[in-house]
């Protein structure tokens, strides 16, 4: 083996360093990378840590809430009374406290997952006094009653003083209903019942009249040992002539 030359040996020799700082560099990127993707997974295993502690202190709370909502949320018999709950309350209070009621409309029902809302928008207009009374029995969150938007304007006939002055009241309110209510449509699949057989005819009644070119049904024939019919005998004679011996 012929000895390397020493031009040779160091360029071996820096081509081995090269090489080992490159494996070192590319080593340390790689050691790198998966230390930061490590160091985000368990900070989010730590964050969702700290939200499953909260979530398991309010526990508590979140059961009586539902206790809550089991006792005193309603359901609706059927689609036709919850449309009217809130019309037939809101003309019920306006006529107690001597309101007029204006652009009275029921509003689309909101089906959500959790409470089905019935919503509900009008104008009542009266004195201030009643216009905050019927606000305040409007808005009941014990009865599920809320009152998403509202807005107040003054209306002053003329001649009459400031404490004669109606308000026009605009409001939006909402009832919430259980979702577990009375469903009341009839699903499209829905399989339609079989009509009622029809009886038959009784023995006595009268025979329906033949129809032209309908077939005539045939005869029954006798049982086996039974005297065929003079029709039938003189029938076998004409078709099978032969058959028939002289005496």
């Amino acid at each position: 083996m012929t000895p390397l030359k020493p031009s040779e040996k160091r360029l071996l020799i820096f081509l081995g360093i090269a090489a080992f700082l490159l494996f070192n560099l590319l080593g340390f990127s790689w050691w790198k990378k998966s230390n930061l993707v490590l160091e985000r997974k368990r900070i989010t295993l730590e964050t969702r840590a700290r939200e499953l502690e909260f979530a398991k202190t309010l526990a508590p709370e979140a059961e009586q809430k539902r206790s809550f909502l089991d006792a005193n949320l309603e359901s609706y018999p059927d689609e036709a009374s919850r449309e009217i709950y809130l019309d037939k309350f809101i003309k019920q209070e306006a006529d107690v406290l001597n309101l007029e009621v204006r652009k009275n409309q029921t509003l689309p029902v909101k089906l959500e997952d959790h409470f089905h809302k019935s919503r509900y928008t009008a104008d009542v207009i009266g004195a201030w006094d009643d216009v905050f009374a019927f606000i305040f029995k409007l808005q009941s969150p014990k009865a599920f009653r809320f009152v998403s938007t509202l807005r107040l304007k003054s209306q002053k006939k003329e001649g009459a003083t400031d404490e004669a002055a109606e308000v026009v009241c605009t409001f939006e309110v909402e009832r919430w209903w259980s979702p577990e209510s009375v469903a009341t449509e009839v699903p499209l699949n829905a399989e339609i019942p079989a009509p009622a057989t029809t009886a038959e005819t009784p023995a006595d009644s009268p025979a329906a009249p033949p129809v032209p070119g309908a077939p005539t049904p045939e005869a029954p024939s006798a049982p086996p040992g039974d005297p065929a019919s003079p029709q039938k005998t003189a029938a076998a004679e004409q078709s099978n002539p032969e058959a028939v011996q002289t005496p």
